[in-house]
């Protein structure tokens, strides 16, 4: 006598056949002691299913007889291919709950049941939570230094001429005279030089103790007689309309006569 297969008998049980697959069955259950046998084992797996999604702790060791039978089953093609759709949600959520329970728990006893049940196979365990990254406090950004200010006296002439002397100048300090078409006269250093010290008068400017940057004399081209001297030696003159250099410089376009106390 040939048997009814595993899925045909699960969908028996469903009542998922036709009226006459249903009485064809019916009748070979009644007359097949191993077909009857067999159809009451998948009863048994169906309700013990149930019961165990019904709590949430630790499954006895009823219900995990019952999960190793199912997962056994689930490996069965006839088993897959007929298991009814009640029965495949039950045991997949009994299985998410099982994996839930063992990786919660990495020492208890599901856990190690888990791995024998499914034949050496390990249940992830929970990947660790990553800290989370720590956030640098901004730092309070730093002003740039404020830039540097030229700074000088300024005077008129005194008819028409105006004589300006350096002292104590450092040679590092390069030196620069314009003549534009301004009212007065004027000398500008760089205001980093704080030992800097001034005295003028019209008609005359003296500076001394210019250490670092650059000294710029500006004279107006309407002075009849102007002249400029460091540290004692006339550098430059101006007789009318006409440029005289006296000192170590050179005339450069665009930036009048530039000296280097270096030379």
């Amino acid at each position: 006598m040939s048997h009814v297969d595993e899925g045909t008998l699960q969908a028996w049980i469903d009542d998922a056949l036709s009226e006459v697959q249903l009485k064809a069955v019916d009748a070979h259950v009644a007359a097949c002691a191993t077909c009857a046998a067999e159809a009451r084992t998948l009863r048994e797996l169906a309700q013990r299913a149930t019961e165990c999604l019904s709590g949430v702790g630790e499954p006895p060791v009823a219900d995990l007889a019952t999960f190793a039978a199912l997962r056994r089953r689930a490996r069965r093609p006839a088993v897959t291919r007929g298991l009814s759709a009640g029965l495949a949600r039950a045991a997949m959520l009994l299985l998410a709950l099982a994996g839930v329970v063992a990786a919660a728990v990495p020492g208890s006893p599901l856990r190690q049941w888990l791995e024998d049940a499914f034949g050496g196979e390990t249940v992830p365990a929970p990947a660790p939570q990553e800290e989370p990254a720590s956030v640098t406090p901004e730092s309070t950004p730093v002003a740039a230094p404020a830039a540097e200010q030229e700074i000088g006296p300024a005077v008129a002439l005194e008819a028409g001429r105006i004589t300006i002397r350096l002292l104590a100048l450092h040679p590092s300090v390069a030196v620069r005279v314009l003549v534009a078409d301004e009212a007065e006269a004027s000398v500008l250093y760089s205001s980093s030089n704080r030992d800097a010290r001034s005295t003028s008068a019209s008609g005359r400017i003296d500076l001394a103790n210019v250490n670092q940057g650059r000294v710029t004399i500006v004279i107006p081209r309407a002075a009849v007689e102007a002249m400029v001297e460091v540290n004692g030696s006339a550098w430059w003159q101006k007789v009318g309309p006409e440029i005289r250099i006296l000192g170590p410089g050179s005339a450069v376009p665009g930036e009048g006569t530039v000296f280097s106390a270096r030379s």
